[in-house]
Order: C-alpha cells, then structure tokens, then sequence
C-alpha cells in the first residue's frame, strides 16, 4: 500500500511540470494571439522617453510617452500657463 502511493505521489511530481508547460504555452500563444490583433487594430507610434523630476522630489524618474501623448501634454502645459496669465493680469483666479 505505501508503494502505491509512493508510487502515485511519484508520477504527479513528475507530471506536473510537463502540465504546467502545456498551459503556460498555451497562455502564451492566447497572449501572443492578443498582442497581435492589438497591434494590428492600431499602428505602433514612437515613445520618447524623458527623465522628469517631480515636485519635492530630489530623484528622476523615467517617463515614457508616444509622439501624440507628448504633444497633447504640451498643449494642456501651454493652456494651463495661458490662463495663469490671464488670471493674474485681471487680479483673481478664474476657472
């Protein structure tokens, strides 16, 4: 009787891991499946990548964004110190 379970505890050790590759590969595949459909639904644009130091912060940190993201975080910078200048050439804060 300790032979066969021995025996049986044996064959799962052993059995697992091929189990686990089966399904890790197959998770794979499905995740490289995703993948490509994303890429082809929508063309891959270039990131720039800038080191930005936070406020209060001594340290930098990495800060990656595609072409389209830079531009429309220049564009709400540009707009943001545009209506601080109004605000303080007309005495108050406007929202």
């Amino acid at each position: 009787m300790l032979v066969r379970i021995g025996a049986a505890t044996a064959l799962i050790i052993l059995a697992a891991p091929a189990l686990a590759t089966e399904t890790s590969a197959s998770a794979a595949q499905d995740g490289a499946t995703a993948a490509a459909a994303k890429d082809q639904a929508k063309p891959k644009e270039r990131k720039i990548c800038t080191r930005e130091t936070e406020t209060g912060s001594i340290v930098p940190k990495r800060v990656c964004r595609t072409v389209s993201e830079a531009q429309q975080a220049n564009a709400q910078a540009i707009h943001d110190l545009e209506q601080m200048k109004t605000a303080t050439q007309h005495g108050g804060s406007r929202n």
